[in-house]
């Protein structure tokens, strides 16, 4: 659940949302206030027990998402 004010305009990124198998959590969100230009917002968790390896392997996934959208 996210908790946004009335006057932005908040979009989910569930392409880019979910937990993995390692248990790393990410939350994408795409922001836009008024006419101004949306941005990202990103927070991510790793449980204590997760190797900081999946940080590489999930993030390479965003990239590629990103790349793609931004052409």
């Amino acid at each position: 659940m996210c908790v946004v004010k009335e006057n932005l305009k908040v979009e989910l990124l569930s392409e880019l949302s979910f937990i993995v198998e390692s248990g790393f959590h990410q939350l994408w969100l795409k922001v836009q206030a008024g006419n101004c230009t949306s941005f990202l917002i990103f927070t991510g968790y790793r449980p204590p027990p997760t190797s900081t390896d999946c940080f590489d392997a999930e993030f390479s996934d965003a990239r590629r998402y990103f790349c793609h959208v931004s052409k």
